[in-house]
């Protein structure tokens, strides 16, 4: 893509009401940062780069003589 420009307003418009779908109000907000974001917040930025890094170590042992 050799300008991204016009792309930003539609993409920034297309974010902010997928925001205000999800989250109606700042009570539902809450929750969801109390309840479900730390489960899913480890998972994806602890649980999925390890087993990536896991899956890459176990390739690399086996793809070397011993």
């Amino acid at each position: 893509m050799k300008d991204y420009r016009p792309v930003v307003l539609p993409v920034t418009l297309l974010c902010m009401v997928g925001a205000l779908w999800t989250f109606p109000d700042a009570a539902n907000m809450q929750t969801y940062l109390t309840y479900t974001f730390p489960p899913n917040a480890m998972l994806f930025q602890v649980g999925v780069p390890t087993l990536l890094y896991a899956v890459d170590w176990i390739r690399e042992k086996r793809g070397k003589p011993a």
